[in-house]
């Protein structure tokens, strides 16, 4: 079978996808995929073996000219040949999957539960005979999103754990030659990702960022290389000039594509920074990853490493997915470099410690004016409870796997982490299966009677 896959994300997003693009071509399925500009380079690392279509500025920033030649191009590009299904694993429908919809009326279309993105009224509606959507909480990790749209592809279970790229050499030769003329040739160093993000909710501030690099470069012994886009070029030369006399080098000035960047951290000796594509490429090539999250897409980026930490802070909006009303982001701000520097003291660079999650008390790291303002919002906007919204997805999801069904009975705490879903200290939950001849009823809490008070 012919695909289309369209992948109008971002790195990282496109980097978790591997395990799907890999079991489609174990299947013998043909894969296309439309990529965003700055991903194309990158792309073969991802699938070595599809057709691999250049998608010009995001459609989910609203940059793409529908109408324009550029995209007529490319649609008539992607549906030669004619596709059998039309994929969309991203969680938005925007107006490029909306126009390649239109371009092939009589294709089958799968796609993950989700919203659409500036495409106004969808001339496909959603109850649509020739669309399939898998049902996907907007929470949930980006690998169990995966696993749920794979399982409905592939037509059967899947349960995949780890993310794995394949270097290509000519990004591996393109990266040895850059080391050569920045002067740190052969010798081991670390990749840093310290600059702006492209939202106001993923950065840390530049002074917290030196005072953990100079720990780093202390702590390692080694050389530290900033890579990025030319953007973060101005913000990553304020860090290395905070760092006094450390070995520090960059790449931001440089206008690298990803295939470029991605080789520089297939030769490093490790990952340190914020939550970015660049570290999702860290992970799924097994280097140790230290990484700062925010809230707002947590936990659904953290990273498929087998060593390293991910930190952030328990805000109670924590998923906001950038919907921030606070006067800055907290969730990120309020983590101290001590914080995050005791969190990593313990990554060894060449061992396979696991990932350890650390989740920061707001109330022990926040100044109190902080702790009190997040406390006011709290109260005013108590959050929705993760048993009437996602456990029925997840019910579903443990029905057609029976290997994630036995690990919900066993263990469910260690179940629901996989989803995201993190249960209060004290808190346990206890599943139990439903048989042809037994039903189980639950009671709640019973209240307190005032009698007895």
């Amino acid at each position: 079978m012919r695909i289309l896959a369209t992948n109008s994300c971002g790195i990282g997003d496109f980097v978790l996808r591997q395990p799907l693009y890999a079991a489609l071509t174990a299947a013998g399925h043909e894969l296309t995929l439309t990529v965003r500009g700055n991903s194309t380079a990158f792309a073969k690392w991802v699938a070595p073996e599809a057709r691999i279509c250049s998608l010009p500025p995001s459609p989910v920033s609203g940059q793409l000219d529908m109408d324009g030649p550029d995209v007529n191009a490319l649609v008539e590009q992607v549906c030669d040949p004619k596709p059998d299904l039309l994929l969309i694993p991203y969680f938005f429908w925007t107006r490029f999957e909306e126009k390649v919809a239109i371009a092939l009326p009589d294709v089958p279309v799968m796609r993950s539960s989700g919203i659409c993105l500036g495409s106004g009224a969808r001339t496909l509606p959603p109850e649509s005979r020739r669309e399939t959507v898998v049902p996907v909480p907007p929470g949930i990790p980006e690998m169990k999103k995966i696993e749920l749209l794979g399982s409905v592809v592939l037509g059967k279970p899947v349960n995949w754990r780890e993310v794995i790229l394949t270097p290509q050499e000519s990004d591996l030769t393109s990266a040895r030659a850059t080391l050569k003329t920045l002067g740190l040739g052969d010798r081991p160093y670390l990749v840093v990702c310290a600059g702006p993000s492209i939202d106001r909710f993923r950065g840390w501030q530049q002074d917290k960022w030196a005072e953990v690099l100079l720990w780093a470069a202390g702590h390692y012994g080694l050389p530290m290389l900033f890579i990025g886009a030319h953007r973060e070029h101005e913000t990553t030369e304020t860090i290395r000039g905070a760092m006094g006399d450390s070995e520090t080098y960059t790449v931001c000035d440089r206008g690298l594509h990803m295939g470029g960047i991605a080789g520089l951290i297939a030769l490093s000796s490790g990952y340190i920074g914020r939550d970015t594509g660049p570290m999702h490429v860290a992970a799924a090539l097994d280097k140790p990853v230290i990484a700062i999250f925010s809230g707002n897409y947590w936990p659904r980026f953290i990273p498929t490493t087998r060593t390293g930490i991910a930190i952030t802070a328990t805000v109670h909006c924590i998923g906001c997915v950038g919907r921030c009303e606070f006067p800055e982001p907290y969730c990120i701000n309020i983590v101290t470099p001590r914080a995050l520097i005791d969190a990593a003291r313990h990554v060894r660079l060449d061992g396979n410690g696991g990932l350890k999650v650390h989740r920061l008390d707001p109330a022990e790291v926040a100044p109190p004016d902080v702790v009190r303002r997040l406390e006011e919002h709290r109260l005013a906007n108590p959050r929705m409870g993760w048993e009437k919204y996602l456990w029925p997805t997840i019910a579903r999801y443990a029905a057609g796997n029976p290997v994630f069904r036995d690990r919900l009975l066993e263990d469910p705490q260690g179940a629901l982490l996989e989803w995201g879903v993190e249960l209060p200290p004290g808190r346990k939950v206890k599943v139990m299966a439903d048989t042809s001849d037994k039903k189980h009823q639950v009671l709640p809490v019973a209240p307190v009677s005032t009698a007895a008070m």
